[in-house]
């Protein structure tokens, strides 16, 4: 990120001299044959002089030991990052109502149950950043497919009042007409929860931007990430993926670090920092990954941020993470995504942003690795869409493959059908034979550039890669999934 500079330069004027008489050194005459004793520059120490200079040099030395100590704090300890907490991951997904598989499909634990689980067992704190909080009916379409995010509601309620669990919870500022939901005002007015809104626009260059970040941290130790916001669509309506890390505190204290930069730059006074504070430095990234057991099987990890602005010292940024997973690959990359679209939509105009989209051509044709693109039917339904994803598909074959499918999930009721923002595949995720990435982003420029977003970086498990290539082939394979040629 480019930030402007503002240098101040010397004048090259001359000091101004008379035209008819030369300018005098020392103010003393040069034709005077002896020294005017008056006008000699006599320079002498007084004891004041010397406690001033003294003062100045002690101050100048300080200043140069606090920058010197604040890049040793900086440089990363000898050897790689590891950590010894008995680690523990599971899979949690939401499947709509009335969409099926085949027998024998892939399953995982619910959303539903993964979330009321960690605020059952959270002990001192839980901090949750979400694009929005509607997890009860009245706030979208009231209906009996609330009822899941009604008992969230009711849990997170009940843990912040009788239970005394301290809870901070931070969404995005509404932007233009919308009005914020009714479940964080209820919670805070409770004393539930202690609640913050983010305005991204207020301090991004671009004007422009949101929080997208969804996760959940519990007392340090257990955490939350994915494509799901406290929101109850996500529960029954829409098609959500994310994980649930457990006794974890290595990863958990990491997340907690990105989200408390949104809980200070939610605050009243904040101002975005020219270099973010030590503390939120991590050594967690693509050149030295935290290197773990997860479920007794080694892993390496690391947590990304977007934008570059909320991405402190150390930390992979959001766009790094992803080009980095998907160059990593030595035979598949399978991508599961809401929307795919090589352009920076928010800029007006419009403005080409082809980062992902030439990583992906690239290693296609270099590597000859298959990539299968998986992509929400409506939310790709565009000209403009449409043309970008047939331009990519149309490489299939020249070297390496490259096939792309549009998932639907169909409305099977009137009050389906009445849902706003609904029905639809929520997903955010790619695994490749080397990876996993869990993410909070849409494949488009904006969200990388002008948004806020997480993303959960697992290298060299082949247990969870294996689960999430399940998950992916399931939904390739099944009836909802039709080839982007077949469909246009």
């Amino acid at each position: 990120m480019e930030r402007d500079q503002r240098y101040t330069q010397l004048s090259d004027e001359q000091p101004y001299q008379s035209s008819n008489r030369p300018l005098l050194l020392n103010s003393v005459d040069l034709d005077d044959s002896k020294p005017n004793e008056e006008n000699e520059v006599k320079t002498k120490l007084t004891p004041t002089s010397i406690v001033v200079s003294s003062f100045v040099i002690i101050l100048v030395v300080t200043i140069l030991i606090v920058f010197c100590l604040h890049d040793i704090k900086r440089l990363a300890p000898p050897g790689k990052p590891t950590c010894d907490d008995p680690c523990k991951i599971t899979i949690v997904e939401s499947i709509p109502e009335n969409h099926t598989y085949v027998e024998g499909s892939p399953t995982h634990l619910s959303l539903f149950q993964g979330w009321k689980n960690l605020i059952s067992i959270s002990e001192d704190s839980i901090d949750i950043a979400s694009h929005y909080f509607s997890l009860r009916g009245v706030d979208v379409a009231p209906g009996p497919s609330a009822w899941q995010g009604e008992q969230i509601f009711t849990d997170i309620l009940e843990a912040g009042t009788t239970r005394g669990i301290n809870i901070r919870m931070v969404e995005s500022t509404p932007i233009g007409d919308r009005q914020a939901f009714k479940d964080t005002g209820d919670l805070s007015d409770a004393g539930a929860a202690e609640v913050r809104r983010l305005d991204m626009s207020g301090f991004m260059q671009s004007n422009t931007g949101i929080l997208h970040s969804k996760m959940m941290l519990v007392d340090g130790k257990h955490f939350y990430i994915g494509s799901a916001n406290l929101d109850w669509r996500s529960l029954t309506q829409k098609k959500d993926l994310g994980v649930i890390v457990y006794n974890c505190s290595c990863l958990a204290q990491d997340i907690g670090k990105i989200f408390e930069i949104y809980w200070y730059m939610s605050s009243p006074d904040a101002i975005l920092p020219f270099e973010w504070s030590v503390q939120y430095d991590t050594r967690y990234n693509a050149v030295t990954p935290l290197e773990l057991k997860l479920n007794n099987t080694n892993a390496k990890a690391l947590l990304s941020s977007s934008p570059p602005e909320l991405t402190p010292a150390g930390r992979s940024t959001g766009m790094d993470a992803v080009l980095d997973v998907i160059g990593s690959a030595k035979t598949f990359v399978s991508i599961s995504v809401t929307s795919y679209l090589p352009a920076l939509k928010n800029k007006n105009p419009q403005r080409y942003w082809s980062l992902i989209d030439d990583k992906l051509r690239t290693v296609a044709f270099n590597k000859n690795i298959h990539i299968r693109l998986l992509v929400d039917a409506e939310n790709n339904a565009s000209t403009e869409a449409t043309k970008f994803l047939h331009s990519l598909v149309d490489l299939d074959g020249i070297r390496g493959r490259i096939e792309i499918k549009l998932y639907t999930v169909p409305s099977y009721t009137e009050e389906q059908r009445n849902i706003p923002r609904a029905r639809l595949n929520h997903n955010k995720f790619m695994v490749t034979d080397r990876a996993v990435y869990i993410g909070n982003s849409d494949w488009e420029g904006d969200f990388f550039i002008n948004d806020s977003g997480i993303g959960f970086v697992i290298y060299e498990n082949g247990q969870l890669q294996q689960q999430l290539l399940d998950v992916f082939d399931r939904d390739w394979n099944s009836q909802y999934a039709a080839s982007l040629n077949a469909t246009h």
